[in-house]
C-alpha cells in the first residue's frame, strides 16, 4: 500500500533512481546484488533493468568472477555513460560558466561570459540561451543527444518551480529561470542553489560515494553550506541548503546583503576580509587591497596580517564547529576561493581543532572536485534530475 500520495508509478521511479544511484556509486553489479542492497524483489529489479537496457541507459559487461559456483552465472550491469550528455550553467557573481558535460561530469567543451547584472535578468538569460545553442552547434551533436540543462545560482531558489528567489549580488527579484531557458532552448531545465548543486556533485562523483552524511562549506565572496544524507535507502541521498553565511554573529553589526545586520558573511567574505585588512593592517596604506585580488596579498608572511585574519576567520570556525555539533556529519567537505589559499586554510583548521578536539584532518577534507567548480555542480543537478 502506498502512503502520502505515493502510487505504483512513484514507487517504480524511486526504485529506478535507486538502481542508477547504486550503479553510479559501486560500478558494475549483478541484478541479485542490486536486489539485496536495495531490499527489492529480484522480479522488480529484473523488470526495471530490462527497461533500462532497452533504453540504452545501462549495459551488460559480462559475467561476474566467482569461485567454483554451480548454477546460473551473475551478469554484471553498469551505467552506459555514453548514453547522453548534459549542459551545465553555473551563474556566479562575476562570471557565468557554460559547459557540455558527460554523464560522469566530465567537461568536454565550455565557455565563460561576464554575469551581466546591469541588464534585466530575462535579457541575460536570453543571452545564455543563445550561447547554449551555439555550444551545442559547435559540438556537432544533435539537440536530442542532451538530457537537459542544469543551472546553479547563489542564494535562495525554488527547485520545484525552477525559480531563483534571490540571487545575492546578481538579481534581487524572483526570476523564472527554468521557464525562460526552456522556452529559448527547447530543453528541460533543472535549477538549484550553487552549494546544494556542488554537494550533489560530491555525492555523485566524489567522496559522497562512500560517505553517508556530509556537511559542505563553500567560502569565497559568500559563505554557503549544505547537508547531505540518506532517506530510507543508502542509494537515496539528498542535499539541503543551510544558510550558514546568514546566521547572526554580531548583533547590530554591519548590514548584510540579505538585509539583516551582523551576519557571518559581513565578517568573513572576501569583501569583508579586504575591508578589514585595509582598515587594520599598517602595511595596507597605498596598496591595492581588494576582494578581487585577495590571493596576491593575503598569503604574505606577516604576523600582523595573520593576527587580523585569525580574529576574523574565528567566526567561520565557530559556525562550522557548531554546525558539526548540530548535524553530526561523517565528513566536513570544504571548497571555494579562500579555502584554496594554504595559509587561510591552515588558520581555519587550527581554530576548528582548538574549539573541538575531535576535529582532525580526517574529518575536515578538501573537496576532490574543487578544480571542477565551474561546471560540476550544475552538471550533477541535470544528471540527477533527468537520468531516471
Amino acid at each position: 500500500m502506498a502512503y502520502n500520495g505515493m502510487n505504483l508509478s512513484n514507487v517504480k521511479l524511486i526504485n529506478r533512481s535507486g538502481i542508477l544511484r547504486l550503479l553510479n556509486d559501486h560500478g558494475s553489479l549483478s541484478r541479485k546484488d542490486i536486489a539485496e542492497q536495495l531490499g527489492l524483489t529480484p522480479a522488480a529489479v529484473t523488470q526495471i533493468c530490462s527497461e533500462l537496457l532497452t533504453q540504452g541507459i545501462i549495459c551488460e559487461t559480462g559475467e561476474a568472477p566467482e569461485e567454483n559456483r554451480a548454477g546460473r552465472k551473475k551478469i554484471l550491469l553498469q551505467i552506459n555513460y555514453a548514453y547522453s550528455y548534459v549542459i551545465s550553467v553555473c551563474i556566479e557573481e562575476a562570471e557565468t560558466n557554460l559547459a557540455l558535460c558527460t554523464l560522469k561530469g566530465e567537461n568536454l567543451k565550455n565557455l565563460s561570459l561576464p554575469t551581466q547584472t546591469g541588464i534585466p535578468p530575462e535579457a541575460f538569460l536570453e543571452n545564455i540561451s543563445d550561447e547554449i545553442k551555439n555550444l551545442i552547434s559547435q559540438s556537432g551533436l544533435k539537440k536530442n543527444s542532451f538530457l537537459g540543462i542544469g543551472v546553479s545560482v547563489p542564494g535562495t531558489v525554488n527547485s520545484e518551480t525552477g525559480q531563483s528567489i534571490h540571487a545575492y549580488r546578481i538579481w534581487d527579484s524572483c526570476v523564472d529561470v527554468r521557464a525562460i531557458l526552456t522556452e529559448r532552448t527547447g530543453l528541460p531545465v533543472a535549477l538549484e542553489n550553487n552549494v546544494v548543486a556542488f554537494s550533489e556533485a560530491e555525492l555523485m562523483f566524489g567522496s559522497g560515494k562512500k560517505e553517508n552524511r556530509l556537511l559542505f562549506v563553500k567560502w569565497g565572496p559568500g559563505v554557503g553550506a549544505a547537508l547531505s544524507g540518506s532517506q530510507n535507502l543508502p542509494s537515496a541521498k539528498i542535499s539541503k541548503s543551510i544558510e550558514i553565511g546568514h546566521i547572526i554573529t554580531d548583533c547590530g553589526g554591519a548590514l548584510c546583503r540579505c538585509g539583516k545586520r551582523g551576519c557571518l558573511e559581513t565578517k568573513v567574505s572576501t569583501h569583508a576580509l579586504a575591508n578589514l585588512v585595509k582598515e587594520k593592517w599598517s602595511k595596507a596604506k597605498g596598496r591595492d587591497i581588494r576582494a578581487g585580488n585577495i590571493s596576491t596579498w593575503i598569503s604574505e608572511d606577516d604576523a600582523e596580517l595573520d593576527f587580523i585574519l585569525s580574529e576574523s576567520i574565528k567566526e567561520l570556525s565557530k559556525a562550522v564547529v557548531n554546525a558539526a555539533v548540530l548535524f553530526e556529519p561523517d565528513k566536513i567537505v570544504v571548497y571555494g576561493k579562500l579555502f584554496g589559499i594554504p595559509k587561510v586554510h591552515k588558520i581555519f583548521l587550527e581554530q576548528c581543532r582548538e574549539m573541538d578536539g575531535r576535529i582532525d584532518d580526517g574529518i575536515i577534507i578538501s573537496s576532490p572536485l574543487a578544480q571542477s567548480l565551474n561546471h560540476i555542480g550544475a552538471a550533477a543537478i541535470a544528471v540527477n534530475k533527468f537520468l531516471r
